[in-house]
């Protein structure tokens, strides 16, 4: 079964004009499909979320954050 959605990218913003110009300049060598790239890339996003919510270090870190950044630590 395939299941459809669509993705606005919204050209006033930065990040979805990076995102767009990322996904239709895809390698099709190194990248064959933009699907699976997006799937991947949604997958990798999540892990990431979900190991820095279960970090406690992580959560010191933020507390003691006062800038909007985003912090990654680890791999």
């Amino acid at each position: 079964m395939i299941r459809n959605t669509n993705i606005r990218f919204y050209e006033e913003e930065e990040e979805d004009k990076r995102a767009w110009e990322i996904l239709h300049a895809l390698d099709k060598k190194q990248f064959k499909s933009q699907s699976k790239f997006v799937v991947f890339a949604i997958l990798d996003y999540y892990e990431k979320c979900m190991k820095q919510e279960q970090d406690p270090y992580f959560e010191i870190v933020k507390q003691n954050c006062n800038t909007n950044t985003d912090i990654f630590i680890g791999n």
